[in-house]
């Protein structure tokens, strides 16, 4: 029986697109390097990174979270999965989840649950408490925002304000 079938997979997978060896495209994988654009996808980190983690290689959390049907499940049932049925802690669960998700082409770099996110910051020079009214007084904010409408999730006054842009 073929072990380790769906890593075998996924170097394929890269020596069809780049055209490397059979053991230049598993290095390359297991050394997490950064894909290239024709690239299939990089692992979150190194197979010896993992494996200090979690007590396993992709090559075997790949195998066993098919064998499992974890590209059927939701990423939070697979992620619980393998913090309860295997020990691992939650960030560690989480990167070997979000990892197979992107190996299986089920989700993209910068995907959450729920789509897409961008966060954007900006240093202003003037107090925090000016700053904070010309984003939470619609009427000051129209002056030099007018157009799009954000509408507020958080706001610890002074400190931060959270939005989402419409």
């Amino acid at each position: 029986m073929t072990r380790q079938k769906s890593f075998k997979r996924l170097v394929r997978s890269r020596m069809d697109k780049t055209g490397e060896s059979y053991t230049a495209a598993r290095a390359a994988l297991l050394a997490a390097e950064e894909p290239k654009a024709t690239e299939g996808p990089a692992l979150g980190m190194s197979d010896e990174a993992i494996r200090r983690r979690t007590g396993r290689g992709w090559e075997e959390w790949f195998e066993l979270l098919d064998e499992w049907g974890a590209h059927e499940r939701p990423h939070s049932e697979v992620a619980r999965w393998v913090a309860e049925a295997h020990g691992i802690e939650g960030w560690s669960a989480q990167a070997v989840t979000v990892t197979y998700e992107r190996a299986r082409g089920l989700r993209a770099v910068g995907e959450g649950p729920d789509g897409f996110t961008i966060t954007a910051s900006k240093t202003v020079a003037v107090p925090v408490e000016r700053l904070f009214e010309a984003f939470l007084d619609e009427s000051l904010r129209r002056r030099w925002l007018p157009e799009g409408e954000l509408r507020e999730r958080t706001a610890l006054r002074p400190k931060s304000a959270r939005f989402d842009w419409v």
